[in-house]
């Protein structure tokens, strides 16, 4: 489950560093419109956020697995379609639903993996998630 968390926030975070430029130059967006694509975006997270809750204890496995995946083809499809802005919206409203799901599904496999021992655990997940910050300067 870490390495899961992990490596998803790694591709997630590392693809967020660069889609501002990404969308303006590769998909021809103007600032304004990427302001509103990043509203898309956040609600889009919400509404991930409540569909996986809602299937969430039932199927935790397929949770994470659909989350992991919508992550990745949202991104692999940004890659592959860019430059078409409705495919390009598409895809950012797929990362943008995959987002607030993956860490939301690694920490629930956390919390049936250690059940006697949650806040480790969840401290745990929480830091692989966040691991990415680990070279850039914090503030004072």
């Amino acid at each position: 489950m870490l390495a899961t968390g992990a490596l998803s926030a790694a591709g997630a975070f590392t693809g967020y560093t660069y889609i501002v430029t990404f969308l303006g130059e590769v998909g021809g967006f103007s600032p304004g419109t990427v302001s509103v694509l990043f509203v898309g975006f956040g609600v889009a997270c919400l509404a991930g956020v409540g569909v996986t809750g809602a299937f969430l204890d039932r199927f935790p496995q397929s949770a994470l697995a659909a989350a992991v995946a919508t992550q990745a083809a949202g991104m692999l499809g940004l890659y592959a379609l860019g430059a078409h802005q409705a495919a390009a919206v598409v895809c950012l409203m797929l990362m943008g639903g995959a987002l607030g799901p993956v860490f939301m599904t690694t920490q629930n496999a956390m919390l049936h993996c250690a059940p006697g021992r949650t806040d480790i655990a969840l401290a745990a997940n929480s830091g692989a998630y966040t691991g990415y910050d680990r070279g850039r300067p914090q503030p004072a």
